[in-house]
């Protein structure tokens, strides 16, 4: 199923006509090279409009990851952005030509952002707790966070909503626990040693898991933790293959064979508070879960107005910090529930059944789609004003034009399609601005 998530940036750049919307295409991409700008306008717009906007960088569909970007080689940046850049600029000496493009470098997710008034970008992101977000604040971005993926997921599930078969209140499941475990590289290799403890704890028998590819973990040796630990045959579990694009989609099979879904998040070794559309397709579909991701994720679920299970089983492993004890207590709520007789199953059941209801109708309300936007509208536009006032003097582009100093204001003027006498007001509105700059 293709979802023209462009339209979703086209959305919010419509929020206020001073953004310049940057995004991630194809889409879910992490490399700098794909970080491009999504709004159609830009090319219909002068020189001189674009240096008024305000830019935003849409990092909001992955876990920000600073490291990543952190002190580029020079070189490489030249050459990615000599693509992407109409106007780049031009220089007579090497050293001039080294000066500029050493000092992009150092802006990190910035370096590919033409220079505007704005001294800063604003960074659109997804996660909260997050020392990431520490250091690109202190880096002179302007945070403005929001769910992102409560909004895509409304999209990706919509048709559950209506779907007849999920509003069975069938409580005979063949197996306890649904699980999807599509990948397991970086920030999911914890997922390897989950399945290994189901398989240790024999838990596999009564899990339906699917996965893209096991042939890569077969008995082979991983570590967790500093541990190292040898991986069964995942064939054991009663298993299906699913696609790369399978988050965007739920199976009906899946639901109407399995109780329960244990959700196993993006992150789950971290401190980040960071959720995506995995927890919300259960949600959707009208499911109770069992949520494996940091330490609390319910919590922060429950913010958004939904419902968790902590009355009908022990939740409390949403509140240890150490990501292994989590794991093993994440366990031991499974095994738990594997140990009920049927008839208690058959309660528990019913029980969570009123609280799925709730989510799913809370999913696709009205008052849970105003609370994202709202948070999205209200957090952009409060980074938007604090840009204006505290962080818009012009100061990059002016380090732009002092690498320039060997040509000429008539050189420059040709090379980006403006007048002198333009290039020099701004040059002037520039160099005002650095001697009294705007305040708070």
């Amino acid at each position: 199923m293709h979802i023209p998530i462009d339209n979703l940036y086209d959305w919010i750049s419509g929020i206020s006509h001073d953004l310049l919307i940057y995004r991630f295409y194809p889409h879910g991409s992490k490399n700098l090279e794909c970080l491009d700008q999504s709004d159609t306008r830009h090319a219909q717009r002068s020189w001189i409009d674009n240096m008024h906007l305000v830019p935003v960088i849409c990092y909001d569909q992955e876990p920000l990851d600073h490291a990543r970007y952190d002190n580029l080689n020079w070189q490489q940046l030249q050459s990615l952005c000599s693509v992407q850049w109409p106007n780049i600029p031009k220089y007579r000496t090497e050293h001039a030509t080294q000066e500029f493009w050493e000092h992009l470098s150092k802006l990190n997710l910035a370096s590919v952002v033409p220079a505007t008034m704005n001294d800063c970008c604003i960074l659109l992101h997804t996660e909260q707790r997050s020392s990431n977000l520490d250091k690109y604040t202190q880096q002179n971005f302007v945070p403005a966070y929001w769910w992102s993926h409560a909004m895509i997921a409304r999209d990706w599930y919509r048709f559950a909503e209506h779907d007849p078969r999920l509003n069975s209140s069938h409580t005979e499941y063949q197996y306890n626990f649904n699980i999807y475990s599509r990948a397991w590289d970086g920030t999911r290799e914890y997922r390897l040693k989950f399945l290994e403890m189901l398989i240790d704890r024999n838990l596999d028998n009564c899990s339906r898991t699917s996965f893209c590819d096991t042939d890569n973990v077969h008995y082979t040796q991983h570590q967790y933790n500093n541990q190292d630990f040898r991986v069964h045959d995942l064939s054991q579990f009663h298993s299906v293959t699913i696609s790369s694009h399978s988050s965007a989609s739920y199976d009906i099979e899946h639901y109407t064979q399995c109780a329960i879904d244990v959700v196993l998040e993006t992150l789950f070794d971290d401190d980040r508070l960071y959720l995506t559309e995995k927890i919300l397709r259960p949600i959707a579909c009208g499911k109770p879960f069992i949520l494996a991701a940091t330490h609390g994720s319910l919590e922060y679920l429950r913010s958004y107005g939904f419902k968790t299970f902590n009355n009908i089983i022990d939740e409390s492993y949403d509140t240890v910090v150490d990501p292994l004890k989590r794991l093993e207590a994440i366990v031991d709520v499974m095994i738990g529930i594997s140990k009920l007789s049927p008839h208690a199953r058959h309660q528990q059941q019913t029980e969570m059944l009123k609280i799925c209801q709730h989510n799913r109708r809370h999913f696709f309300s009205a008052e849970f789609a105003d609370q994202v936007k709202n948070e999205l509208w209200d957090n952009l536009m409060s980074a938007q004003a604090q840009v204006h006032q505290q962080h818009c003097n012009g100061q990059n582009w002016l380090k732009e034009r002092h690498t320039r100093t060997s040509l000429s204001n008539s050189i420059i003027a040709e090379e980006l399609g403006i007048s002198r006498k333009d290039l020099t007001r701004i040059l002037q509105w520039c160099q005002q601005r650095s001697t009294t700059p705007s305040q708070a």
